[in-house]
């Protein structure tokens, strides 16, 4: 098993912590940071009208960019796998 396989397999909590909470903390800080979130017409506190898309469309296509990676990952370890047990087989 390659060793960034093995990182991530003592590390999957942490890791996936990480990815979960941090690409949320980051763009709700930039978002507030750049009052880009304010009282929009409903009278309650949200993105606002000219921001709205982005700050939904972007941390969305992250995370799908992120689960396509890791899918990939995943087939190109069990394409691994499968060329050994080829290998060993004959």
């Amino acid at each position: 098993m390659r060793k960034s396989s093995l990182i991530y397999l003592q590390h999957d909590v942490l890791i996936n912590h990480l990815i979960a909470w941090g690409i949320p903390v980051v763009f709700a800080t930039a978002a507030i940071a750049t009052r880009q979130i304010g009282y929009v017409t409903s009278h309650h506190c949200g993105p606002t009208l000219k921001s709205g898309n982005a700050l939904l469309w972007i941390p969305l296509l992250i995370y799908v960019g992120i689960a396509v990676l890791l899918q990939l990952w995943t087939l190109f370890e069990i394409e691994e796998v499968l060329s050994l047990y080829r290998l060993a087989k004959t």
